[in-house]
């Protein structure tokens, strides 16, 4: 599921009603990718053997009222599915990193992110900048560690 699943399911789950031209600007893209994520619902309903289906009216989205909204949310949107931004797997990983008491992995943040290990070592890479720019000198011990000076963690890549 991506974010522009997640928010149209959570508009149906609160019922708002947004606009097929709403979304597409929400979402910088154009109004038939917001029209394949509806399709893309629409098909996980129809094999999850429910015959309703969400659609667009006068260019808002619509929902047939013999729709359980709770029990379509609770079937279709998983948050396991949901991918990180960026940003947000930053944010995250920073956390992970400045409040970890003991040797963390890469392995385990992979995990942890759901990213391939490549992808954190990038993420790595990219806060080690932002951390020795903005607030504490960080160095490399032997190409196998990293380590805060002022912070009690040591990052060991696996």
């Amino acid at each position: 599921m991506n974010r522009r699943i997640n928010k149209i399911l959570l508009d149906v789950l609160h019922e708002k009603e947004e606009s097929l031209v709403n979304y597409a600007k929400l979402f910088k893209v154009s109004e038939q990718t917001i029209r394949n994520d509806i399709k893309e619902i629409n098909f996980q309903l129809e094999s999850s053997e429910k015959n309703e289906a969400l659609y667009f009216e006068d260019g808002y989205l619509k929902i047939p009222k013999e729709v359980d909204l709770k029990e379509l949310f609770q079937t279709y949107a998983s948050f396991q599915h949901y991918h990180l931004t960026l940003d947000e797997r930053r944010t995250i990983l920073a956390l992970l990193l400045i409040t970890s008491h003991d040797y963390v992995t890469t392995y385990y943040l992979s995990e942890y992110l759901l990213v391939s290990r490549n992808t954190l070592v990038s993420d790595i890479e990219a806060l080690k900048k932002w951390f020795k720019k903005m607030i504490y000198p960080c160095f490399l011990i032997l190409g196998k560690a990293t380590r805060w000076r002022e912070m009690k963690f040591i990052f060991v890549r696996q």
